[in-house]
C-alpha cells in the first residue's frame, strides 16, 4: 500500500528558487529590502535624504571611506580599480631534472638540449 501524501500545511514547496524548508534565501530577501527608500542623515550638516537603499549603503560607505575608515577605503579602492594581485617575479630560471624513463626494462636515452 502506498504511503499517503503529506497534508498540504507541511508540505514544502518544489522548486522554488527563492526558498528553503527554513525559509527564504538571503539574497531575494535582501534585494526586497534594498529596492526599498530609506531616509539617511549627514552627521555634519544634519541633510536627510531619501533614497533607494543601493544609494544610501554606496553613500554610507563612501562616508566612511571620506572620514578615514581604511575597510570602507579598501573596499571602494577594490571595487573602483580592481583588487591589488602580487606579481611573482623570478629571477632565475628553474630547472628540474628527471629521473629516466624505463619501457620494457630499458631506459629511454632523449637529449632535452
Amino acid at each position: 500500500m502506498p504511503t499517503p501524501a503529506p497534508p498540504k500545511r507541511t508540505r514544502f514547496p518544489v522548486n522554488r528558487k527563492d526558498h528553503t524548508q527554513k525559509g527564504p534565501y538571503l539574497g531575494p530577501l535582501l534585494r526586497k529590502v534594498l529596492e526599498g527608500d530609506f531616509s539617511i542623515s549627514d552627521p555634519e550638516s544634519g541633510l536627510k535624504l531619501t533614497m533607494p537603499g543601493k544609494k544610501a549603503l554606496i553613500l554610507r560607505l563612501v562616508w566612511s571611506g571620506l572620514n578615514g575608515e581604511v575597510s570602507a577605503i579598501k573596499e571602494i579602492l577594490d571595487r573602483v580599480d580592481g583588487k591589488v594581485t602580487q606579481k611573482v617575479v623570478q629571477s632565475e630560471p628553474t630547472y628540474t631534472q628527471m629521473g629516466p624513463i624505463i619501457i620494457d626494462g630499458k631506459p629511454l636515452h632523449f637529449d632535452v638540449g
